[in-house]
């Protein structure tokens, strides 16, 4: 709904229609701190966080896994809320705090990972969401959120494995042109080209 250079890519009446027609069927939903402001002000949730602070990230991520009722057949549903547009300084440093909270509040999970002020951010939201690679029946390159659940992990897993993917396609790729540029999806076959991926 809104890019990495603050472009608004949906008109408010398809971001409403998103809303009721689609967030009740959401499983996990990923909004960017843009985003899910957005998404706040037209749910009347603004209030609920500003996504200034972790606790009121915390806040704003909880307030839209409830926003809406969940469709029959949605078990349960998670907001993977991302803080690359927002770093925050921990201890000397800026890191990239993304917040995965459910429906129901039980679980609130922090992702901490170093900022890396690259321009070569374009496609991170949708990578992050839906690419994913292996080789053959190997699971070598575990890549994103969606791969990983339909490979069986839990949704904490996916979610972890995925940003690692995408922290590391950031941090090798290549600036080209003007802009935001692309992120390096290939990097780990670059660099390890037949090494399995090794949870942390």
């Amino acid at each position: 709904m809104v890019s990495t250079s603050g472009s608004t890519l949906l008109p408010e009446s398809a971001t409403n229609a998103y809303l009721t027609h689609l967030l009740p069927h959401t499983t996990l939903l990923t909004p960017n701190l843009p985003e899910a402001k957005l998404l706040a002000k037209l749910t009347g949730t603004e209030d609920m966080g500003d996504g200034k602070s972790r606790q009121s990230r915390h806040k704003l991520a909880t307030s839209l896994a409830r926003v809406t009722k969940r469709a029959d057949g949605v078990s349960e549903r998670w907001v993977l809320l991302k803080g690359g547009h927002a770093p925050i300084e921990q201890n000397g440093k800026m890191v990239v705090v993304d917040i995965l909270t459910s429906d129901s509040g039980d679980e609130v999970v922090e992702f901490v990972s170093d900022f890396s002020d690259s321009k070569n951010t374009h496609g991170t939201g949708c990578s992050l969401a839906c690419i994913h690679t292996s080789q053959g029946d190997q699971k070598l390159t575990i890549a994103a959120i969606a791969g990983n659940i339909a490979l069986g992990f839990d949704i904490v897993t996916a979610v972890e494995k995925a940003i690692d993917y995408i922290q590391g396609a950031i941090l090798h790729s290549y600036s080209m042109g003007k802009g935001n540029g692309p992120l390096n999806h290939l990097f780990r076959q670059r660099n390890l080209p037949f090494t399995p991926y090794i949870p942390k």
